[in-house]
């Protein structure tokens, strides 16, 4: 796993996630899971770089 990966889920999870998968199942899986809270957004955001 790259660190450099990790950081841009970080910083900025909608940025990484849409430009990773843009509005396949993973982006609207992302915003339903930020929309009811923040830190599952983020988990998921970082799942998403590291399985790259």
């Amino acid at each position: 796993m790259d660190l450099i990966r990790l950081i841009p889920p970080v910083i900025i999870p909608p940025l990484d996630v849409f430009t990773t998968f843009a509005l396949r199942n993973h982006y609207l899986l992302y915003f339903l899971l930020s929309l009811f809270a923040c830190m599952p957004g983020h988990c998921h955001a970082v799942y998403i770089a590291a399985k790259k």
